[in-house]
Formats: structure tokens, sequence, C-alpha cells
């Protein structure tokens, strides 16, 4: 993705003059407000929701024309809150273009308070591009634009592989364990639709911390989703537990076997699960788009119709790693669901630097508590602590900048065998 910087001020303030300035300095495409106005927004008026509409419109341009070529928009974008959600549409070098103007009657204009400002009260029009030259040449250089062009492009391939899906599943479902990555999961859906439009399912082993039911409920009260809840019972009843069983028999009869359960009564043709390729060696075989056959079992060849080459199978998601953010979704009649992976692509840290980022809701067992915590949850049985004094997001992610352990050390189904998260999967486990 190339650059994108915004040129916001008053109507007046000499905006569109910079902006053909800089044209001339850089190999870029205008979108100046005028011209937008006559052209994607024809007929819009100005009230704030058709500014709003307007400026919307110009960022998602803005975004689809920055895979060619750095982008200049000189539009007014007067609102601060639609400016907020323009980051997260397109991420703009926001450059405010500050001038004494008349006051009108029924102009509004929220001056930003922490975007470089341009004094166009004491500047001309080529002293105000180069001292605007100057600092894109800085950004540049600088280490925490570079983060956030990062965590951008992630969280876009996200969106669109959310889109994705649902533009080609008609009854998708959520699986949401409370941990921080199933709860960015449903920031990111809160991006990709304004809302968290596919149900959303909790498996209930019967040994979650108390910590979880409570979040659980919490957060899917003020959010407003439909949370569904599912627990076997039966096998509760008579004494499944992972002390009285291996984990992976507990896992399999408590979470995979109900997981099957719901997706075969409730016809779910795509599941959205929150796993990320760094958490296990197994899950780097993984693909965005991973079709399940009659058994539950991830299916990645078809035997090919018509005869051709050495082997008479051929692969179902190759076309992932074209470059061309292309993915198969259509894996036949043998495929009874699909597991949809948006995070795949995240480590750890991009994980909790989303969760600062968007302001989302962190679980309080993530946090220090007595000089240890939890790096990563499941049932009471199966997770251990591990020594820790983070006690917010900014201090997670500095420990985890220099930590040599792996994520998933402290869960007990992990350490069972060498194969027995590889072995889970292949009977349905996430």
């Amino acid at each position: 993705m190339n650059d994108i910087i915004w040129l916001t001020g008053e109507s007046g303030s000499g905006k569109t003059a910079v902006a053909k300035q800089l044209m001339k300095k850089m190999d870029c495409i205008l979108l100046d407000g005028d011209e937008m106005r006559d052209s994607i927004s024809l007929g819009a008026g100005f009230s704030r929701e058709e500014r709003k509409e307007h400026n919307l419109r110009v960022a998602r341009l803005a975004h689809t024309l920055s895979l060619q070529k750095d982008v200049i928009v000189s539009v007014i974008a007067p609102m601060k809150n639609v400016r907020n959600e323009i980051d997260l549409i397109c991420f703009p070098t926001w450059i405010y273009l500050k001038r004494d103007l008349p006051k009108r009657e029924g102009y509004f204009y929220e001056e930003p308070t922490d975007y470089f400002t341009v004094d166009h009260n004491k500047l001309n029009v080529t002293e105000s591009t180069n001292v605007i030259m100057d600092f894109l040449k800085q950004q540049k250089d600088s280490i925490e634009v570079a983060r956030k062009k990062y965590m951008y492009a992630i969280r876009q391939k996200s969106i669109y592989i959310l889109r994705e899906m649902k533009a080609m599943y008609k009854n998708p479902l959520m699986l949401w364990s409370t941990g921080k990555d199933s709860t960015a999961m449903l920031g990111l859906m809160m991006e990709a639709f304004g809302e968290i439009p596919f149900p959303v399912l909790h498996i209930d082993t019967g040994y979650k911390f108390p910590e979880i039911y409570e979040f659980r409920d919490r957060i899917a009260k003020e959010w407003g989703f439909d949370l569904r809840v599912i627990r076997n019972d039966k096998a509760l009843k008579n004494g499944m537990s992972p002390e009285t069983h291996t984990k992976a028999e507990c896992c399999t009869t408590m979470k995979t076997e109900m997981l099957k359960k719901y997706i075969k009564e409730n016809n779910v043709d795509a599941v959205i699960i929150s796993i990320r390729r760094d958490e296990a060696a197994i899950r780097g075989y993984e693909r965005f788009f991973s079709p399940r056959d009659k058994d539950f079992k991830w299916n990645i060849v078809r035997e090919k119709e018509e005869a051709s080459g050495d082997s008479p199978f051929e692969a179902l998601q190759n076309i992932e790693f074209s470059g061309w953010n292309l993915y198969e979704t259509d894996f036949g009649e043998n495929c009874t669901h699909v597991r949809v992976h948006p995070m795949l692509h995240w480590n750890e840290i991009d994980c909790w630097q989303y969760m600062k980022d968007m302001n989302l809701p962190v679980h309080p067992l993530y946090y220090s508590n007595q000089g240890k915590r939890y790096r990563s949850l499941g049932c009471i049985p199966c997770t251990e602590t591990i020594e820790s004094t983070a006690s917010n997001l900014d201090e997670i992610i500095k420990e985890l900048e220099t930590i040599k352990t792996a994520e998933r050390d402290g869960r007990a189904q992990d350490k069972e065998s060498a194969y027995a998260l590889q072995s889970l999967r292949l009977m349905g486990y996430m």
C-alpha cells in the first residue's frame, strides 16, 4: 500500500492550491473535494450525514487507488468522528492547513488538535508545500508510522476475508472463547460490517474460570450480539473431566463433539475461528479457508475431473499463494462446512496491539495478579500461569518482545504428546 496524504482545513484555507503543488513534487493521484462532489457524490448536499457519506466514499476510493500510487486528498472532512472513521478505512497522514477565516452562519469545522499543522496565515503556497514535503520525508523514517501501516495492512486483509466469507456462505457462525484472539475477531467484525451479524458460539466445558463466564455475559450484553452457549451436560454427569481422562479425550468430548453436533443440527456452512499460524507449528499448514468433509476432517485435495499430470488429485487451496488476494471458497459437494481463519497471518503481539489500538475489552486473567498472569486461556485444570508483572497492554507487549517461551506452553492438552494438537485437529478440533 502506498501513502495517502489527506489535507484538511476550512473551506478557503488553500488545500487545493497546496495539493496541486504537492502533485508536482510527487508521483501521485489527487482527489480534490470539488471534483469528487461532481463525480462520486454528485447531487449530495452539505448536511452532516451527507458530508459523512461523501467523506467515507472518498476514503474508500483513496484506499483502492493507494494500491497503485501515493494519493493526495484535498477534502475538508470537518467532523472529528468522521475523520476517526476515515482512519479505519484508509489510514491517511493528516495535514491540517490552518487559516483564520471569517465565521459563516451554518458552517461548521471541528479543528483537529493532534494533526501536523501548517499555519497558512504566515506561509504562502510554496512555503507550505515545502514544509509538508519535509514532514513527509521525516514520516517515512518513523518507526511508529511503519507500525501503524503494518497494523492497518493486516487488519484490512482480515476484513477482506470476512467480507468474502459473508458473500459466499449463507449460515456462518463465529466461535468465541472470550480470549484475546476471538475478542479481537469481534472487533474485526464490527469494522467489517458495523455490527456482529452472525451468531457467536461459546462452547462451555464446565471447567472454565468463573471470570470467563462473567466476561462472556457482560460483553455479550454490552455489544448486543447473538450469544449461544452449548455444553455437554451428559458427559459432565458421567464424570468426564481432564483429570479422569486424557486432556485430548476431554477436549474431543466436551468441545469437538459438541461443535460437530451444533454444526449438523443448525446447517452451519462456515465457522469463523480466530487461530493464528504462530500459535503452534501444526497451524502453519492451515489456510484462510479450510474445507471440512463429512467426517469433519480437513480436506485439501479432490480427484481431478479430467486426468492430467502424474497425480489423479488436485490441490484445492494453492490459489491463496498467488499473491492476488484470491481465495478458493467453493470446495464441492463433499465439503460439509468451511473453517474460516481471518487472523491466520497475525502474531501474538499483533493481537495485543490491535486490542490497544481499538480499545477493545481485555479479559482480566491476562493481567498480572501477585506476580503471575495467564498468557493463554483454557479450562482451569489445563491452563497454567506465567511469571509476569504486566498489568496493562503496553507492559504485555513489552514483555512479549523479550519472552522466550511459546504461547501455548501453559496449555496441558498440547503437552500430552508431540502430535496432540494435530490429532485433535484431525478429529475436528479448532
